[in-house]
Parts: C-alpha cells; sequence; structure tokens
C-alpha cells in the first residue's frame, strides 16, 4: 500500500466512526466566497440570507435557492466546494477530518494539495458514502432517497460505503461510481465530463433517468437527472466557481 493510500484510508476510518472534537480542537473556519441569487443559512427554525464574504462556522447547514450557486472556501484545509442549485449541505463539527456532510444536491469539490505526514485530514461525507483526498477535483450529487454518484475530474478520491461495510474503492481521473443507501460503490465506469459540463448539470451518458438507474439515478429536479450530450475530457475544462484550482 502507498503512503497516500494509507493516509486516504486512515482518514474513511476515523470519518466513519464519527470521533466527537475534543476540547480545544480547532474550529475550521469557512467563508462564502461567492453567490448567484440565494444562499441561505438556517438558524433555531428561521432562514438567514447570506452574501459574498460572509464568514461561516462548522455546523452551519447551508442550502441555494431555484436557479442558484454558490462557493464556499475552507481556506485553511485548501477546499472550496461549488453548490448548485436547491442543494443542501451542512459544514461538519465533531467528526475528525469531515468538512463536509452533502444532504442533498449537486456540488464540484477543489481540493489543493496538502503535502507532508501531517497534512489534515479532508473528507466529505454523504447519506450512503464517505469521500477522502489529498489534491483532487470531484463532483458528488445526492437525490431524495440518498443515492450518491461520485464523478473524478482530477486527481484519485477513496471511495467507501458509510457504514464501512466494504472495501474502500480507488477512484481515478476520468471514472464515476455510484452507492445506494446500505449498498456498497458500483464498480469504477468511464465519465467523459469535464468540470464545465458538470456545472452544467450533466451526468455520465451511461446513467439515466429515474431513482435506482445505475444505483443513483439523480431524478430529482433541477438540472440533476440529465443525460450527458458532450464534454469529454477529464478535469480540464472551463468555467466553475471559485479561483482555487485541482492539484495535478
Amino acid at each position: 500500500m502507498t503512503g497516500n493510500s494509507a493516509f486516504l484510508l486512515s482518514a474513511l476510518l476515523l470519518a466513519s466512526v464519527g470521533i466527537e472534537s475534543r476540547p480545544g480542537e480547532e474550529s475550521i473556519a469557512y467563508t462564502v466566497a461567492s453567490v448567484k441569487r440565494k444562499l441561505m443559512r438556517e438558524v433555531a427554525g428561521a432562514s438567514e440570507r447570506l452574501h459574498e464574504g460572509a464568514e461561516l462556522e462548522s455546523g452551519d447547514l447551508l442550502r441555494t435557492g431555484w436557479l442558484s450557486e454558490a462557493d464556499i472556501a475552507a481556506p485553511a484545509r485548501g477546499a472550496m466546494f461549488h453548490l448548485a442549485a436547491r442543494t443542501r449541505v451542512r459544514l461538519t463539527h465533531g467528526r475528525a477530518g469531515v468538512l463536509l456532510e452533502v444532504n442533498r444536491g449537486r456540488l464540484r469539490a477543489v481540493f489543493e494539495a496538502l503535502l507532508g505526514a501531517d497534512s489534515p485530514q479532508r473528507v466529505v461525507t454523504t447519506p450512503s458514502a464517505i469521500l477522502a483526498v489529498r489534491g483532487t477535483e470531484y463532483g458528488v450529487s445526492v437525490d431524495a432517497a440518498g443515492h450518491t454518484t461520485v464523478v473524478v475530474l482530477a486527481g484519485v478520491v477513496e471511495v467507501v460505503d458509510l457504514a464501512r461495510r466494504g472495501e474502500a474503492i480507488e477512484l481515478r481521473e476520468g471514472f464515476y461510481t455510484t452507492i445506494a443507501p446500505g449498498g456498497q460503490p458500483t464498480a469504477p465506469r468511464a465519465h467523459q465530463l469535464n468540470r464545465r459540463g458538470w456545472d452544467r448539470g450533466l451526468l455520465p451518458a451511461s446513467m439515466r433517468r429515474g431513482p435506482g438507474a445505475a444505483q443513483g439515478g439523480m431524478g430529482s429536479g433541477g438540472a440533476m437527472g440529465k443525460r450527458s450530450r458532450g464534454g469529454r475530457g477529464g478535469g480540464g475544462g472551463g468555467g466553475g466557481g471559485g479561483s482555487m484550482g485541482p492539484a495535478r
């Protein structure tokens, strides 16, 4: 096993057991890098509208509106999350290494390469999967039933089911997998999407509309559920929010 793989698998194990924050543990600082139309923070049963430059904290629950987009940055972790319309996420707290929980919707995650054995863990979770990286760029979408689709645009992502019952798979640039709640990641398949296509709402051409298609078809409203009609290549496409580029 390579050093990088050992690091990623360690992050997956820690994330999956839900390690609680210890007293004095550093809170992760997030900022709103950009907003198109509407980004809301849910606080005590009410909603607060956020604008570019707003400061966020671990534990905040965020959602984008119809035809809306937002970029959320975690500068100390070298991470940027581009949220598509009708996406709901929580900035995670109380779980070591986890930066974000995707409850529903679609986003693109960009991670700068962090070097050294002491680099912080950077994990994203969904209702059905755990994703761990060092430096990479990938898209993730979650439907109302918790089916997850992961599309790698650059680098490598380690993917394992949320309960960690199965083996983690190594998902490389140009490939995708789907995970149903309680299930295992499907075998990697080529997706032929680039960043621009993902941000436009496209999914791999081999996926069909409707829940359960390819164990994770996004059939729930908005741009989700569209078939890919083009956009070839790995992570080299233009477009997308934020200035942070993927590690190569």
